[in-house]
């Protein structure tokens, strides 16, 4: 939640080639997400749209895609028909087991119209238990090994819609919303090559992996590591942050293999 802020960071430089854009491939997906990590901020919780929709209210079990709609705020609109203040990880959560049984491939893409079973997030008030993401998921999504407290991957590699401009855009790499300020560590053992501010990444930290990757960690709020420093697997080297080009704090996280980036997922279980 496909998901967030002061930064110590220079003033934003104007993106030259094509930076990183942060934002999923639904308008209103980001937005929720943003409104997540902003909670994990101390912001003000996330509230439901106004007005409830007969078509998705709770006795019915479905809910209709209407135009503008996203698959996480018409899981929380229902989460909060139950009564109660709703997390952001028992949105997520929600959004993984309706977009199961409704056999979405992507969570991203709904469309106006199309009806949706959440009969499998009707409970009574009564039983509602305390988010948890542990409820749903049985170990650690592997992305979690990256950022301590991470609550979701917002935004996937590949085309996507960006937030800005609306113009499809190439995303390189996957972004993982966590808490400002929440510690990052190395993917794998390396050298750094770059920490320091890159127009739309923000402030950044690049290592060149022993095993010939290179890694870029963007959006930081403080780099904990230096140009040339070597550095281990799983080694803290920097704090969740959302400078540059973002719309809320969260790690961008890009892979590359001789200079062509990579979808960042089919690494993590070879990691060591």
């Amino acid at each position: 939640m496909q998901g967030i802020a002061i930064s110590t960071a220079p003033p934003q430089a104007l993106a030259t080639a094509r930076p990183h854009r942060h934002g999923p491939s639904t308008a209103s997906f980001q937005d929720l997400l943003a409104s997540m990590g902003k909670k994990a901020a101390g912001a003000a919780p996330l509230t439901p749209n106004p007005g409830p929709d007969p078509a998705s209210s709770q006795e019915s079990g479905t809910a209709v895609v209407r135009r503008g709609d996203c698959l996480s705020r018409i899981c929380a609109d229902r989460l909060h028909e139950g009564g109660g203040a709703v997390s952001p990880r028992e949105i997520y959560a929600a959004v993984q087991v309706v977009a199961k049984a409704n056999h979405l491939a992507d969570p991203n893409r709904i469309y106006p119209g199309q009806d949706l079973d959440l009969s499998s997030l009707a409970k009574a008030p009564s039983s509602r238990e305390t988010p948890d993401a542990t409820s749903v998921h049985e170990s650690p999504k592997p992305w979690q090994s990256l950022v301590k407290g991470a609550v979701a991957v917002s935004s996937g590699f590949g085309w996507r819609k960006d937030p800005f401009t609306g113009q499809p855009e190439h995303h390189n790499g996957i972004d993982v919303v966590a808490p400002l300020g929440a510690p990052i560590s190395a993917f794998k053992g390396g050298t750094v090559t770059f920490a320091g501010w890159k127009s739309g990444y923000g402030n950044t930290v690049v290592i060149r992996q022993d095993d010939g990757l290179v890694s870029l960690y963007g959006h930081i709020s403080e780099s904990l590591v230096n140009t040339g420093q070597q550095v281990e697997a799983q080694m803290p080297i920097a704090r969740v942050g959302s400078s540059g080009r973002s719309t809320g704090p969260h790690l961008l996280f890009e892979v590359r293999k001789n200079g062509k980036a990579i979808d960042p997922m089919t690494l993590f279980d070879h990691a060591s």
